[in-house]
Parts: C-alpha cells; sequence; structure tokens
C-alpha cells in the first residue's frame, strides 16, 4: 500500500513523497513502518513509544487513532502521514 508523506518528512523518506509498505492492520501499523522505514519511524514516535503531539496519520480522511486496531489497511485505503504546522 501507498503512504503519502508530508513535505517536511521526506528527508526521513530518503526524499520520497510516497512510500510503499506492505498490506496491514491498524494494530500493526507502525510495527511495519518502523521494519520498512526505520529513519521515518524514529522521527514519528517517541522514546516511550508513543507518536508525536505534532504528527497525524490519516486513514481515508480519519484519523488512524481512531479507527478499530482490526481494521485491515490496504492498497485501496489512502493513508497520509502529515505534521502539524507550529510557529509563532
Amino acid at each position: 500500500m501507498k503512504i503519502k508523506i508530508h513535505p517536511s518528512l521526506t528527508r526521513f523518506a530518503d526524499g520520497n513523497s510516497e512510500v510503499e509498505l506492505p498490506d496491514t492492520s491498524v494494530a500493526d501499523f507502525f510495527s511495519v513502518l518502523n521494519e520498512h522505514q526505520q529513519q521515518l519511524y524514529r522521527c514519528l514516535i517517541d522514546d516511550e513509544g508513543e507518536i508525536h503531539a505534532y504528527v497525524n496519520v490519516y486513514v481515508n480522511g480519519k484519523s488512524l487513532e481512531t479507527l478499530p486496531d482490526e481494521k485491515k489497511l490496504s492498497p485501496v485505503d489512502e493513508i497520509d502521514i502529515v505534521t502539524s504546522l507550529v510557529g509563532g
């Protein structure tokens, strides 16, 4: 399945705006991401294994965190990893 990467994160995905991952479930998404895109994973996840507050993952426009763990993710799903804009 294709994962679209926000421009601010492409440097952690070898400059790619999209990465391919094997089909997985919501519960295993970050584990599979770590297996195939370790640098990107380390950018998204903190030392306690939690997703950073400034990172959002959307599946078909819905937050990954709101989806049931058993939901299967497949190539037909539109998956986006984005960061919040911060500054002042």
